[in-house]
């Protein structure tokens, strides 16, 4: 089962297939932090398949919110999945992977492990959130990390925030007085009468 949208670059423009390249001589990236911890179980963002090979997902921890990964993704990830999208079709589409994320800062990545068969695009003609959208990418030819170069891009992350370890005591406790209280007002009262 989906959650809610917890994070998200953009929201979802008209239907195209042109947008950066995501294969395995480019990665792309987005940045979100989160305040509580939170269980993720799904990642995803308007795609296009050019070749059905597959694709991977990742999420990975960044040092803070204008930093970018170290290395191979897929080696610092928290979580990570390979999939594979229906050929030539454009959709905002939502891929299962859960995992619970403290408060900080995370990088979900989108890449792929072989370029003669795994290509797809992520198209550029959403529209931004302001405020929300922080993107990095991964240029083989440079073997480095870059801030910025893509734009209108959207990606999200799906779950829901994980109440804290004393929430459901309180709650608990709460629904107790609560109940005690109901059952108070409502049992009937006796008086008792003085005999003569």
């Amino acid at each position: 089962m989906q959650g809610a949208v917890i994070y998200q670059s953009a929201t979802l423009g008209p239907p195209d297939d042109q947008g950066w390249i995501v294969d395995a001589s480019q990665y792309l990236g987005t940045r979100f932090t989160l305040t509580q911890t939170t269980q993720v179980d799904a990642i995803g963002g308007d795609m296009y398949a050019s070749l059905t090979g597959p694709l991977w997902g990742a999420i990975v921890p960044l040092s803070g919110p204008t930093a970018l990964p170290s290395g191979n993704p897929l080696n610092s990830a928290l979580a990570s999945v390979t999939f594979t999208l229906p050929l030539n079709q454009e959709a905002d589409y939502s891929i299962p992977l859960s995992v619970q994320l403290q408060p900080g800062t995370y990088g979900l990545i989108f890449g792929a492990q072989d370029v003669n068969t795994s290509y797809a695009t992520m198209p550029y003609d959403n529209v931004e959130i302001p405020g929300q959208a922080s993107y990095f990418v991964w240029i083989g030819v440079q073997d480095a990390w870059r801030n910025g170069v893509i734009s209108d891009t959207r990606f999200v992350v799906y779950g829901e925030a994980v109440p804290e370890p004393g929430m459901p005591v309180l709650f608990a406790l709460l629904f107790g007085i609560t109940a005690v209280l109901k059952a108070a007002k409502s049992s009937p009262r006796r008086v008792a009468m003085a005999e003569i």
